[in-house]
C-alpha cells in the first residue's frame, strides 16, 4: 500500500499535475571525469526521447526546473541550462574545452617559493575556451549571467569565496522577494569561478569579490539544489515535500582515495581527500534525510560510477575513450536500467515548466495537508474482539484486495458485502480487518441496523475529520459534513457499515455513502439481497467454519492443553451438530470448561437443552421466528440459544449469590446498547442521593434474592467494583458477554453479541422487561444528575455524550414500546421530581444535535409535569410544582428552536413568559431567564429589533439589581452584544463584548470556559471589523489555555484552533496556518 504522503501527494487538490511538477538536476564537480555524468546524462535522455514519431527532441533545459553544478559539473551546469545545449552538443564542446586547456601545464612545482600553491593549467585558456562555447551558442561574449529573465529552466553554480571560505551561488535567476546579486557577473565569469580549481587555476576576480571552485565545499550540490527549490517552489516554511516531481543527482565517478607523491604537500593532499568523501557523504545523508524519495515510488535517483575510474586524475583529458566505456558499462547494468527506466518515466510526463503560481499552490496544499495529516491515526472501531480469532485468512486477504486496488471510475467508493448468519462471525472478520489496517488508513465503524443508528455514528465522525460545521449543528448537518469531507479526503480510507440486517426498512443505505473513489466500505449483513450493494469479486458469503477450524476453536475455548489430539470423532460430531458455527462452538466449549464434563457428554446436555428451547411458543421466541430470513437462520438460532441456555443453567446451579448477581446483571445488560456499556451507569446507579430509596424499598419489600435488579439494591450507597468484576468474569467464562476492557479510569466496559442480546429479551417477559427497562432509564438518568448541571453536559467527553445517547436511543424504544401495553418504565426518584430524569434525557439529546428526539422527552417531562401538578399554577401549592412545568416548557421551547420550528418555540416562551410577568416579579431571575430564551428565538425568526429591545430590558434591569460581576448579568449583555453583530452594529458589539472580556479578567479564572467564550467571540467580532492583528491577539491565547486545559478532540478547542488558523491564512502567515492545524 503506498505510504501516507505519497497518498496525500497524489489526492489533496491543488498541487501541480505531474507533467508540470519541478524537476531537478545536480551535478557533482570532478574535472575531466565530468565527461562521465554527460553520458549518464545522454542514456537518460536517449530513453526519455524514446517513441517520439517524428517530434522534436527534448532537451534538459525543456525537462528541468533546476539545474545546478560544481567545478565540472557548474560548466555543464551553464551550457545546458543557461545556453540551452543538448547533451551531444555539450559532451562535443566539453572534450574541445578540455584538450585546449588541459593540454599543456605550466610548471611542475605545485607550490612556488613562498610555499603557496600555484595553478598548474593556465586561466587565460579556460577562459578563451569558455567564451568560445559561450559565442558558438549565439550569445556575446560579455552576455550577463542574470539579465532579469525568468527563465523556465534555472541555472546556478557554485563557487567559494576566498575570504571567508563559504561556497557561494551563483545565480542566472532572482529569488522573489530578495534582492538581485552578482549584477554585471557575465557568463564566463560565472563558468570561471565555478572552475577555479585549487591548484588547477587561477581564483577569480569578480567585482570586490574573489572566487575558488565551489568543490571544496559542496563537490556534490544536492543539497543547494533542494534549497533552491525550496525557496522558488515551497511554501512559507519551505516544504517541497510532496510537489517535486523527480531529482537526479549525477556524480563524476568515485576517483578512489590515493596518497600522493612525497613532494607533493600535505594541503594537496587534504583537500583532495575531502573532495572524494564529502560526495558521497553528502549523498547518504542527503537520501538519509529525505528517504521518504527513495520510498515505494522513488522521485530521488543517484548516478555515479563506482568502479573504473579511480585512477583517472582530474586533468587527464586524454582518457575521455575509458570514461565513456566504464560508464556505460555502469549503465548497462540491470539494476541501473530499471532505475534509468524509471527516471525515464517521471521526465518523459514532464511537459512544461511549473507553474507560475506553484508557491501559492505548494502552500495551499501544506494547509490542506497539515489539517488532515493526522489521517492515518484515525481509528474509530469497537474493542469487543474475540480473543481467539480463528481461520478466515482467504476472507481477508479479499479485504485486503480491495483497500489496494484502484479505485473506481464512478465515483463510487469501492463495496465489500460480508454476508452470513448471525454468530458467524461477520463482524469479527471485519473488526480484525479493521485492527490490521489501524495505523494505515482512516477507519471508521458505524452501526447501520437503521438509518438513526447509521446517522448517530456518521455524526460522530465529524470533529475527528475536523469537518467544517457549527457548535449547535443537528445531526443531519453533522452527517453531511462527515460525508463531505470523506468525500475530498486526501487519502484512502475504510468504512465498516455493521449489522445492515433490515434492508427492507432500511433501504436507502446508499444516501450515507460519500461520493468519491478512494474509499472502502464494508458492509456485514444476514440478508442474501445485500450482496447486490457490492462490487464485482467483493462479495463475501460466510458459510460455517471449515471442520478443522471449528475443531481448534472447541480446543481453545474449551482446554487446549487436555483437549487437543483426543477424542478426533466426537470433537467432529460436536461441531458438525452445531453446524460448525462459530459463536456456538465457543459457547459449547465454554460450557464444556466450566461444567468440568466430558466432550461426550455434552451431546447429551445438548440434546435435552435442544428440546426445550425448539418448543418454546412463547410470543417472544414467536416473533422472533419470524423476523429470521431463511429455514436455515432458524435452525442456527435455535443452536445458538441452546448453548445459551445451557450456559445459563450453570448460573442456577451455582445457587451463589454471584450467580443470582450475574443472572440479574446480564438481563440488564441487554437492555442498554449492549455493545459497549460501561460500569459507570452500575455505579453512578448505587452512588447517587436517590439510591436512599432502593434500601428502603428493600427494607419494606423484602423479595427473592433472583428478583430484577437485585444487584444494583444489593450495592445501593456501597458500591463494590470487585463484585461487578466477579460478575463480568464469570459471564466471559461462560461466553455469555465478551471479555471485559477497561477505561483509562480502570472502570469496566463489557459487551453482549447480538444473539445473547436477543436471546435475553426473548426470555424475558414484559413484566419484566418493564422492571429492567425502568433499572436502565434510571441508570442513564443517576448518571447524567451527577453531572453538576444540565447545561453543563459539555463537561462530558464528546464520545461519552455518544454512549450514553445510544443507550438512550435503546431506551426509547422499549419506553415506546412498552408504553404501547400500558407498562410505562418507571425512574426512582422523589415525587418532587417527577419529570426530571425525562428533562435530563432531553438535554443529552439536544446537547447531541438530535433536536426532534430531545423534542420528543420534553414533551414527556411537561405531561408527567402536568399530570402530577396541574396545568394552572396553584397558588396553594408549592412554588415548585408549577415551577417545574414552567422549566419544562422553557426546556422546550427551546428545543423548537434548535429543532428549526421557531414558531412553536415563539409561542411557548411568549406563553411562559406572559405568566411569569402576572406571577413573579419584574427582576424574579426566572422571568429574566425566560425573557432571554425569547429574545434569542426573536434573533433566530429574523426578529432582530424585538430581540434588542427584549435584551436591552433585560440588561438594564440587570445593571439595577445584580452586580457587575454577575454572571447572568454578563451573559445576558454577551447575548446582547451578539444580537448586535447580527444587526450590523458592530462597535456596538465590540464596546460592551470588551467591558466583558475585562470583567471576566477579574472574576474568572484563566481557564474558565465563560471568559474563554467571551474573549473568543470578541476576537471574532475583531474580525468582522477588520482588526485581525486583535484578533489574532486574543485567538492566539484562548488557543494556548485550550490546548492546556481541553482534551485534543474536544469540539471548543478545535473551533478555537480552526478559528486561528483562518485569521492567520487572512494575515497571509500560512506557516503559523499549517503549524496550527497539523
Amino acid at each position: 500500500m503506498a505510504s501516507l504522503e505519497s497518498q496525500l501527494a497524489i489526492k489533496v487538490s491543488g498541487l501541480p499535475e505531474v507533467g508540470n511538477r519541478p524537476c531537478l538536476l545536480s551535478l557533482d564537480g570532478g574535472g575531466v571525469r565530468g565527461l562521465s555524468s554527460l553520458h549518464i546524462l545522454r542514456y537518460i535522455m536517449t530513453k526519455v526521447n524514446e517513441n517520439r514519431s517524428g517530434d522534436a527532441l527534448v532537451k534538459p533545459c525543456q525537462i528541468f526546473d533546476i539545474i545546478g553544478g560544481t567545478s565540472t559539473g557548474g560548466l555543464i551546469a551553464i551550457m545546458l541550462g543557461t545556453l540551452g545545449m543538448d547533451v551531444d552538443e555539450c559532451i562535443k564542446a566539453y572534450d574541445t574545452l578540455f584538450e585546449q586547456v588541459f593540454g599543456k601545464k605550466k610548471g611542475f612545482l605545485p607550490t612556488n617559493w613562498k610555499l603557496d600553491v600555484k595553478s598548474a593549467f593556465s586561466s587565460k585558456a579556460l577562459r578563451s575556451a569558455v567564451t568560445e562555447i559561450v559565442t558558438k551558442s549565439g550569445r556575446k561574449p560579455d552576455a550577463k549571467f542574470n539579465e532579469g529573465i525568468d527563465h523556465k529552466c534555472k541555472t546556478f553554480v557554485c563557487a567559494t569565496s576566498k575570504d571567508t571560505s563559504n561556497t557561494r551561488l551563483l545565480k542566472d535567476y532572482d529569488i522573489p522577494g530578495k534582492p538581485r546579486q552578482n549584477q554585471g557577473m557575465t557568463i564566463v565569469e560565472a563558468a570561471m569561478a565555478t572552475s577555479a580549481a585549487l591548484s588547477f587555476f587561477d581564483p577569480v576576480k569578480i567585482g570586490d569579490q574573489i572566487y575558488l571552485d565551489g568543490g571544496t565545499g559542496a563537490n556534490n550540490p544536492v543539497d543547494r539544489v533542494w534549497n533552491e527549490a525550496q525557496a522558488l517552489f515551497g511554501a512559507e516554511d519551505g516544504k517541497i515535500d510532496n510537489v517535486v516531481g523527480c531529482i537526479l543527482s549525477i556524480g563524476t565517478g568515485d576517483p578512489g582515495i590515493h596518497s600522493f607523491s612525497k613532494n607533493a604537500w600535505k594541503v594537496l593532499t587534504e583537500t583532495l581527500r575531502n573532495l572524494a568523501t564529502e560526495t558521497e557523504a553528502t549523498e547518504r545523508r542527503f537520501a538519509s534525510t529525505h528517504s521518504y524519495l527513495t520510498a515505494s515510488t522513488p522521485r530521488y535517483f543517484r548516478f555515479n560510477v563506482q568502479q573504473g575510474l579511480q585512477n583517472v586524475g582530474l586533468a587527464e583529458y586524454k582518457e575521455a575513450g575509458k570514461i565513456k566505456t566504464v560508464t556505460e558499462e555502469y549503465m548497462d547494468h540491470r539494476n541501473k536500467e530499471l532505475e534509468v527506466l524509471k527516471t525515464s518515466e517521471i521526465l518523459r510526463a514532464k511537459n512544461s515548466a511549473a507553474p507560475p503560481n506553484i508557491k501559492q499552490l505548494v502552500t495551499e496544499f501544506e494547509y490542506n495537508k497539515a489539517h488532515l495529516s493526522h489521517t492515518a491515526e484515525i481509528f474509530k472501531a469497537p474493542k469487543y474482539r474475540v480473543k481467539d480469532f480463528i481461520g478466515r485468512t482467504a476472507e481477508l486477504d479479499r479485504l485486503s484486495d480491495a483497500c489496494n486496488a484502484n479505485g473506481s471510475s464512478d465515483d463510487k467508493p469501492r463495496i465489500v458485502v460480508i454476508r452470513a448468519l448471525g454468530g458467524q462471525g461477520k463482524t469479527q472478520l471485519a473488526l480484525k480487518f479493521c485492527y490490521q489496517m489501524r495505523g494505515k488508513m482512516p477507519v471508521f465503524w458505524a452501526d447501520a441496523q437503521a438509518s438513526k443508528t447509521l446517522k448517530k455514528d456518521l455524526a460522530s465522525f465529524a470533529p475527528l475529520l475536523n469537518a467544517s460545521i457549527s457548535n449547535n449543528a443537528d445531526i443531519d448537518a453533522r452527517v453531511d459534513a462527515t460525508l463531505t469531507t470523506l468525500q475530498v479526503f486526501p487519502t484512502p480510507w475504510l468504512m465498516v457499515f455493521d449489522n445492515y440486517d433490515d434492508p427492507d426498512s432500511f433501504n436507502n443505505i446508499d444516501h450515507f455513502m460519500p461520493s468519491c473513489s478512494h474509499g472502502v466500505i464494508v458492509i456485514t449483513t444476514r440478508h442474501e439481497n445485500t450482496l447486490k450493494l457490492a462490487d464485482k469479486d467483493f462479495k463475501i458469503s460466510l458459510d460455517s467454519l471449515s471442520e478443522n477450524d471449528a475443531i481448534e476453536l472447541l480446543e481453545v475455548t474449551s482446554d487446549g492443553k487436555n483437549l487437543k489430539g483426543h477424542d478426533l470423532p466426537t470433537k467432529e460430531d460436536i461441531v458438525n451438530r452445531l453446524g460448525k458455527h462459530a459463536l456456538a462452538v465457543a459457547q459449547a466449549g465454554a460450557y464444556i470448561r466450566d461444567s468440568k464434563i466430558s466432550i461426550r457428554d455434552f451431546l447429551q446436555h445438548f440434546e435435552q437443552r435442544k428440546r426445550r428451547v425448539i418448543g418454546d411458543k412463547s410470543e417472544g421466541m414467536n416473533e422472533y421466528r419470524k423476523k429470521l430470513s431463511e429455514n436455515t437462520e432458524v435452525e442456527t438460532s435455535m443452536n445458538v440459544f441452546t448453548t445459551f441456555e445451557l450456559s445459563y443453567s450453570q448460573l442456577s446451579r451455582r445457587g451463589d449469590g454471584v450467580a443470582y448477581h450475574s443472572a440479574d446483571v446480564l438481563t440488564l445488560l441487554a437492555f442498554f446498547e449492549s455493545k459497549s456499556v460501561s460500569e459507570d451507569l452500575m455505579k453512578s446507579y448505587c452512588e447517587h442521593e436517590d439510591a436512599q430509596l432502593d434500601i428502603e424499598d428493600s427494607i419494606s419489600k423484602p423479595e427473592a434474592s433472583s428478583k430484577p435488579g437485585v444487584f444494583l439494591t444489593h450495592h445501593a450507597k456501597e458500591w463494590d467494583p470487585d463484585d461487578y468484576c466477579d460478575v463480568l468474569i464469570l459471564l466471559s467464562k461462560l461466553s455469555l458477554t465478551q471479555p471485559f476492557t477497561r477505561h483509562d479510569n480502570n472502570l469496566c466496559i463489557v459487551s453482549l453479541h447480538p444473539l445473547v442480546r436477543d436471546w435475553i429479551r426473548i426470555r424475558t417477559d414484559d413484566i419484566n422487561s418493564q422492571k429492567y427497562a425502568s433499572f436502565a432509564g434510571t441508570c442513564i438518568y443517576r448518571l447524567l444528575d451527577l453531572t453538576p448541571h444540565p447545561n453543563y453536559l459539555y463537561a462530558l467527553s464528546l464520545p461519552k455524550t455518544q454512549e450514553l445517547q445510544a443507550h438512550l436511543d435503546i431506551h426509547a424504544t422499549d419506553r415506546s414500546g412498552l408504553s404501547s401495553k400500558g407498562l410505562v418504565p418507571v425512574y426512582k426518584t422523589p415525587s418532587r421530581d417527577i419529570g426530571w430524569p425525562e428533562l435530563l434525557f432531553g438535554y443529552l439529546t439536544d446537547n447531541n444535535g438530535e433536536y426532534n428526539k430531545s423534542v420528543w422527552w420534553f414533551q414527556l417531562s411537561l405531561e408527567q409535569r402536568i399530570k402530577a401538578f396541574g396545568n394552572v399554577p396553584n397558588t396553594k401549592a408549592p412554588y415548585y410544582t408549577h415551577e417545574a412545568i414552567l422549566f419544562s416548557q422553557h426546556a422546550l421551547a427551546s428545543a423548537y428552536k434548535s429543532d428549526g420550528q421557531i414558531s412553536e418555540a415563539i409561542k411557548l416562551l411568549e406563553h411562559v413568559v406572559k405568566i411569569e410577568e402576572t406571577t413573579l416579579g419584574e427582576t424574579y431571575p426566572n422571568r429574566l431567564t425566560s425573557q432571554h430564551e425569547l429574545a434569542r428565538a426573536y434573533e433566530a425568526n429574523g426578529q432582530i429589533s424585538e430581540a434588542i429591545k427584549l435584551l436591552e430590558h433585560i440588561v438594564k434591569i440587570e445593571e439595577t439589581t445584580l452586580a457587575e460581576t454577575h454572571p447572568d448579568r454578563l451573559a445576558s449583555q454577551h447575548a446582547l452584544a451578539n444580537t448586535y453583530k447580527a444587526n450590523g452594529q458592530i462597535l456596538e458589539a465590540i464596546k460592551l463584548l470588551e467591558h466583558i472580556v475585562k470583567i471576566e479578567e477579574t472574576t474568572l479564572a484563566e481557564t474558565h470556559p465563560d471568559r474563554l467564550a467571551s474573549q473568543y467571540a470578541l476576537a471574532n467580532t475583531y474580525k468582522a471589523n477588520g482588526q485581525i492583528l486583535e484578533a489574532i491577539n486574543l485567538l492566539e491565547h484562548v488557543v494556548k489555555i485550550e490546548e492546556t486545559t481541553l482534551a485534543k478532540t474536544h469540539p471548543d478547542r478545535l473551533i478555537s484552533q480552526r478559528a486561528l488558523a483562518l485569521v492567520y491564512k487572512a494575515n497571509a502567515q500560512i506557516s503559523e496556518a499549517v503549524k496550527l492545524v497539523s
